[in-house]
């Protein structure tokens, strides 16, 4: 999500190329590199970012990259994307027809999946037109701008970038003064993001600087030579664990609980009823969340099952690796029995992943078939591609869990994500979390609390749950009500 957040920082640079540091709280953490480049009649917009993080000891790496072509006129013609959170970079490449846009994947195996999708919903310019656009307003004294275009890590989904409180200003870049101006952005690929920018006078970013939870990332121009310079990859995981008012005793045993979200004013947060839990607004800045195992919310009328199918990028439930793990863990199910199949699945998903560590990023399932290795995202993208394997729509929930102790924290809600799939119980479509990461005797509890969920879709990139972001070291959690299987505590 972090890297979502900071490839969508708005940056229209008029410059052929240009360096930039990124900073989170002041540490050297990465770099962008942003570069413009006509030929053949085209004009290639490209952009690399490197970010190195540690959670807890463990370090690890996040590369993105981005291409776009377009005519001098302002056609689109190609759209590229890499993203590298895992061994196998993810790529995605959109090529503009007149009617359709054609989606080329890469698989594990380095094979192209080819799919087709419609041309994105209404009027949005390309980068290098709405680079223009921007100039010649800020030319014209414009003192708010509006713009929609069009961001690779975000795949057809348009984005709607916003400066506001333009006013001239003065940029220290390359130790001389020149003259530019200051302004507030937002975009809507980053819900609840407002960055503060700094550009010269042809809307070259000079400086941005965006508050991530705890945290402010910092994107600042710089010599080649400076923005490559290694240093210490910051801390961003054990930041951002939330402690609650009291603790949660035996908390894998708790089959329902009441919690009150304290939530800060600026996060455009919109907690789902969905699965186990309920959720309603008690007054701004506080959502009430029931969480009751007995008690599933069916679903709205329409559910795309289509979609909640789909083999995509992440979950390429096709793979004959993908598939062979779901054929083996339901062997023995009887027919029919789909909520007895998707805990197999759950199961076997446990007994797969063996090496259970913090040093992947976010990889498909392709990929965690084959290495067998990862956190609670790879556990939960596998578990979902198995499901679909088997014909069971699911889809991934991220969220905070509640742990006695993890990275020397005790008492902590940290950051999580499992899966859901859609089974028909009682002649009520529902959706069931299943959370992959525990074993085989305890499917799910109570102590998981959703803040979004995806399909991880092609079209839908892991920012569908950026919302989240700006909860990140900012939450609060009262715990208001525990019960376990055979016994109750209240605190009221």
């Amino acid at each position: 999500v972090l890297a979502v957040a900071i490839t969508a920082l708005p940056s229209f640079a008029a410059d052929r190329e240009r360096w930039y540091m990124l900073l989170l709280d002041g540490q050297h953490a990465g770099w962008m590199h942003e570069t413009t480049d006509t030929a053949d009649r085209l004009i290639t917009t490209t952009g690399t970012m490197h970010l190195r993080l540690k959670r807890g000891a463990t370090e690890l790496l996040v590369e993105m990259g981005t291409e776009f072509q377009e005519t001098p006129e302002g056609e689109p013609v190609l759209m590229r994307s890499r993203t590298v959170t895992g061994a196998t970079p993810m790529m995605f490449e959109y090529r503009f027809g007149d009617d359709a846009v054609e989606v080329v994947t890469s698989n594990v195996e380095g094979r192209e999946v080819i799919t087709t999708q419609p041309l994105p919903d209404g009027v949005w310019l390309t980068p290098m037109a709405a680079d223009r656009y921007v100039r010649e307003r800020l030319a014209a004294g414009a003192t708010e701008i509006t713009v929609r275009t069009m961001d690779p890590t975000t795949g057809l989904s348009p984005i709607t970038v916003t400066y506001r409180d333009i006013r001239p200003a003065m940029a220290e870049y390359q130790g001389r003064s020149i003259k530019g101006f200051s302004c507030l952005s937002e975009t809507s690929a980053s819900p609840g993001f407002v960055t503060e920018q700094l550009m010269a006078e042809d809307g070259a970013l000079i400086r941005s600087t965006t508050g991530f939870g705890p945290m402010t990332i910092v994107l600042l121009a710089a010599e080649k030579d400076v923005a490559l310079a290694k240093a210490e990859a910051p801390e961003m995981m054990i930041r951002t664990f939330v402690k609650p008012d009291r603790p949660i005793r035996q908390p894998r045993e708790v089959r329902s609980a009441t919690y009150v979200l304290e939530v800060p004013a600026d996060a455009a947060i919109d907690v789902p009823t969905v699965g186990a839990q309920q959720a309603r607004v008690l007054e701004p800045g506080k959502i009430e969340v029931v969480v009751d195992l007995d008690d599933l919310q069916s679903v709205a009328e329409f559910v795309d099952r289509d979609r909640l199918l789909a083999p995509t990028a992440m979950l390429r439930c096709d793979d004959e690796a993908v598939a062979s793990i779901a054929t083996k863990a339901v062997g023995r199910v009887k027919d029919g029995d789909d909520a007895a199949r998707a805990e197999a699945l759950r199961r076997a998903v446990y007994r797969h992943i063996r090496k259970k560590n913090l040093g992947v990023g976010f990889a498909s399932a392709s990929e965690v078939a084959r290495t067998r290795e990862g956190d609670c995202s790879e556990h939960a993208v596998l578990l979902a591609a198995l499901l679909r394997a088997e014909g069971i729509p699911s889809q991934v929930a991220a969220g905070v869990v509640y742990a006695d102790e993890f990275e020397g924290e005790k008492g902590i809600f940290g950051y999580h994500m499992w899966t859901q799939a859609l089974l028909n119980i009682d002649g009520r479509d529902v959706w069931v979390d299943l959370d992959a990461t525990f074993p085989n005797n305890v499917p799910f509890d109570a102590t998981h609390i959703v803040l979004g969920t995806s399909a991880l879709g092609d079209d839908e990139p892991i920012g569908a749950l950026a919302s989240m972001a700006p909860l990140l070291g900012r939450l609060g959690i009262v715990v208001k009500n525990v019960e376990h299987q055979a016994h109750a505590e209240s605190t009221r």
